[in-house]
């Protein structure tokens, strides 16, 4: 085991997003006598089994288990990480976001009370904060799978959790099994941005069902939700109509496509691709007010509207993190008609936490 070695370990599924990730991860700062490697997992059938993985193959005595749209904003986070680690032998495992005393359903991702993170809803970038003045770090039972640090390495428990969901919770009590903590450190800024949009639930409640029957020593019971099958059921509708409506797209039938997402948030599932399209279909509307049709017009399909929002939205993150100068590019997308100046700001105001750093950057740009 190499004891000044630190090595991040990515799941992924998504080559834009992988990238995204990488960029920010070649902006930190390395821990002077330590060095960094990365590790991507790609097409793996669990995250578990992906972590498995990549802790086997790697002789790191630091680890740190990201998701591929988490991105580490803090430039700092490797050495405030390491310190807590040398300092406390006791903490096995560390994240930006837990709780404790949880709910023993297993439903934990929106009961989570420690902790800090920004975080992208697609309606905007907010900043989730449970700090307290005490900047203490904190002992809790579980972490989101955000972000999962370790200075020791113990088994991801693949013959229970499956799939994506519960990995984190898993973890966290095998952790405590082995009479380590779990623990939540204070940050003086927030280490991680997670582009985690609405998280897909078709498969949740079963993990959760087998999550909570591994670990009822822990006291976790699980109850069947009276609503489930009904949520299947809408989850294959909202299915067949996302199919029409890039059927619809690809005619160019903007304005059918938006109805069908209207009638798609009827159902109350939240789905971040139909989320997106909304927003690209009310920059439409503002873009076509002023007689101008910029960001739909240089796309064929659905995915390549979706891969467009998503190179602008990674772009105004650079300027507002300070990564690069990507002003230039965007102000080339408004002068070739990419996107307009009214698309661009919209999607400030939807896609970026410190909007007026971002929007002083730009300055004049449509001179």
């Amino acid at each position: 085991m190499n004891e000044r070695k630190i090595e991040i370990i990515v799941a992924s599924n998504q080559e834009q997003y992988l990238e995204e990730c990488i960029r920010y991860i070649q902006a930190l700062i390395i821990p002077e006598g330590y060095e960094l490697s990365f590790t991507n997992i790609s097409d793996a059938v669990s995250m578990a089994a992906a972590y498995n993985e990549a802790m086997h193959s790697s002789d790191a005595k630091y680890k740190i288990y990201i998701h591929q749209d988490t991105f580490l904003i803090y430039s700092d986070l490797l050495c405030d990480l390491i310190e807590l680690f040398r300092e406390n032998p006791d903490i096995g495992m560390a994240g930006v976001l837990g709780g404790r005393e949880l709910d023993k359903d297993g439903i934990a991702w929106n009961t989570w009370n420690c902790g800090r993170t920004r975080a992208w809803n697609t309606a905007a970038e907010l900043e989730v904060n449970f700090q307290t003045e005490a900047q203490e770090t904190v002992i809790v039972d579980a972490i989101d799978g955000m972000f999962m640090a370790t200075q020791y390495d113990i088994e991801w428990r693949e013959d229970i959790i499956t799939g994506w969901d519960f990995y984190d919770l898993s973890q966290s009590c095998e952790f405590r099994r082995k009479g380590y903590q779990v623990a939540v450190p204070y940050q003086k800024e927030a280490w991680c941005l997670h582009d985690c949009g609405h998280s897909k639930l078709q498969n949740y409640d079963e993990a959760r069902r087998c999550f909570c029957e591994a670990y009822r020593d822990f006291g976790y019971v699980y109850q069947k939700p009276e609503m489930m099958d009904s949520l299947q059921e809408r989850y294959a509708l909202i299915q067949s109509i996302l199919d029409l409506i890039k059927r619809l797209i690809a005619q160019k039938e903007y304005g059918a496509a938006e109805m069908m997402i209207m009638k798609a948030n009827d159902l109350q599932i939240r789905m971040t691709d139909l989320s997106v399209m909304q927003h690209i279909f009310e920059m439409r509307k503002r873009e076509t007010a002023q007689k101008q049709d910029c960001f739909c017009n240089d796309c064929t399909d659905y995915e390549e509207l979706l891969l467009k929002y998503t190179e602008i939205k990674f772009y105004l993150r650079r300027i507002e993190y300070d990564l690069e100068e990507a002003g230039v590019v965007l102000k080339e997308y408004v002068r070739s008609d990419r996107i307009s100046l009214q698309g661009l700001d919209y999607m400030i105001e939807h896609c970026v936490y410190d909007q007026v750093k971002v929007r002083n950057t730009l300055g004049k740009i449509g001179e």
